[in-house]
């Protein structure tokens, strides 16, 4: 899929998303905040170092359902090496974007895109199974 530049946030959201469904986003945005007393999105910054933050990434995508049946990227050794030598370069670039959903003490959702041109290409996402019922994957989209 391919995200293209919107005016806002917000703009994007109201040409995405129905009034319905975002109303029952925010809602479970809500929960989630009072369950884990707080959460916040984060995302690299250019100047942040590659290797703790791909870490990260692969350890929440590697978490769930995508760890268990062997499609995640860290579940064989050379497609990581492949992965983390090309994000590297996508990041020393500027077209690499990683993305959380931080609760009180970890990652729940992260999620790796790929920027060209005036878009930003989605890869790959995951999240922490045992947070399924507020979307978080959703959420951080």
């Amino acid at each position: 899929a391919i995200l293209c530049r919107a005016e806002s946030a917000e703009a994007s959201l109201r040409d995405q998303v129905s009034g319905g469904k975002l109303k029952e986003l925010r809602r479970l945005e809500r929960r989630l905040s009072e369950q884990e007393g707080g959460i916040e999105f984060s995302a690299l910054s250019p100047h942040d170092e590659i290797e703790p933050a791909l870490d990260a990434f692969l350890e929440v995508e590697r978490s769930g359902w995508k760890g268990r049946e062997g499609s995640a990227i860290a579940c064989r050794s050379a497609d990581e090496a492949f992965f983390r030598q090309a994000a590297a370069g996508l990041h020393a670039a500027g077209a690499l974007r990683l993305h959380w959903l931080k609760g009180r003490d970890r990652a729940i959702a992260s999620k790796c895109n790929f920027v060209a041109g005036e878009g930003s290409y989605a890869f790959k996402i995951g999240f922490v199974e045992e947070y399924a019922r507020f979307s978080p994957g959703v959420q951080l989209e």
